[in-house]
């Protein structure tokens, strides 16, 4: 008699539905801040509802991206290390080279010197990939030890950066961040691990409430003149907390309406949108800043915001079609 084999496809489809779904709204709210700090710079001043909303979204945005990418990290360790290490490079080192030097093409005031810092202590807006990529490279060294461990060696590492006198040099390598960041990412595998049982636990009421209150105390102190929650160890373990409890209850969306198919193509090509918006955001300023100017911040940050995200789908398009613009965005 033939085996029955175990039901477990549709909870993987499920799965990265709203995995890729919660990449895409990541990638926008990071658009939508950029497109406001680019706009504030030529003096055009965002609504205060713009400015509260892009201050309370802070914390979440690249923490949520780094505990998305440690949920995958299981898939690409069981490729074996050659396979894993070769597959970073080409999937996140290259396009990190790529558009560091493109950033300095388009940005020539930046001075050359971005090349030499984007190697240790990046300070344009692709430090997420440097972060990144360390991640995946430290998990590859720490593939033996439970993640429970490393996330909370992670943050230690961050609270000790935090209270110890370091040089000027290490200090611009922000590795508060770095470590930060671990965490989260280390955070993501081990939720990924024990799915099955986790999301159920983190749905009870009980670790609702707790969720709220961790996510209340995260925002208030957001608003906060000055902070930056993301990147302060003291709100590590509130931020985990609400960013596990909100993708328990996010997850059972169905994401499948056509905005939520559209974010999940965004969190699909989420490097290529990454890397590229900056640039996007400018030429679309460039072009509409002389006829949308007069009417206001908003009309310009949504026509920018829009300018972003068509570049980045056209591009996603193209690397779908196997065209060379692929090699912009791996190798």
């Amino acid at each position: 008699m033939t085996e029955t084999p175990p039901v477990v496809a549709p909870a993987r489809r499920e799965r990265l539905l709203w995995m890729d779904g919660l990449r895409g709204l990541a990638i926008l709210l990071i658009v939508l801040l950029h497109a406001t700090e680019m706009l504030r710079s030529i003096g055009l001043q965002p609504h205060i509802a713009v400015d509260i909303f892009n201050t309370v979204a802070s914390p979440f945005r690249i923490p949520l991206l780094m505990t998305l990418s440690g949920m995958l990290l299981g898939g690409s360790l069981s490729k074996g290390a050659g396979r894993y290490v070769s597959g970073k490079l080409r999937a996140i080192a290259w396009p990190y080279a790529v558009w560091l030097v493109i950033v300095l093409l388009v940005f020539p005031s930046l001075g050359p010197d971005i090349l030499v810092r984007g190697l240790w202590a990046p300070n344009t807006y692709l430090w997420y990939l440097h972060t990144l990529l360390i991640a995946y490279l430290v998990a590859l060294a720490l593939r033996r030890v439970p993640d429970w461990i490393s996330m909370v060696g992670a943050l230690l590492l961050a609270a000790a950066v935090t209270l110890l006198p370091m040089p000027d040099l290490v200090a611009t390598m922000k590795l508060e961040r770095t470590f930060l960041m671990l965490a989260f990412f280390f955070a993501g595998h081990l939720l990924m691990q024990h799915l099955p049982t986790a999301l159920p636990l983190l749905r009870h009421p009980i670790s609702i409430v707790i969720g709220l209150v961790c996510t209340g105390s995260v925002v208030v102190a957001s608003l906060q003149p000055g902070s930056a929650v993301s990147n302060d160890v003291t709100f590590a373990v509130p931020l985990l907390a609400s960013l596990a409890v909100g993708l328990a209850l996010l997850s059972l969306l169905p994401w499948r309406d056509p905005v939520s198919r559209w974010l999940r193509w965004v969190g699909r090509h989420s490097i290529v949108y990454y890397v590229t918006h900056w640039i996007a955001l400018y030429w679309t300023l460039q072009l509409v800043a002389g006829p949308l100017i007069r009417f206001g911040f908003s009309e310009v940050a949504v026509a920018m915001v829009a300018g972003a995200m068509l570049a980045g789908a056209a591009l996603a398009w193209l690397v779908q079609l196997r065209t060379p613009v692929r090699w912009l965005f791996r190798v």
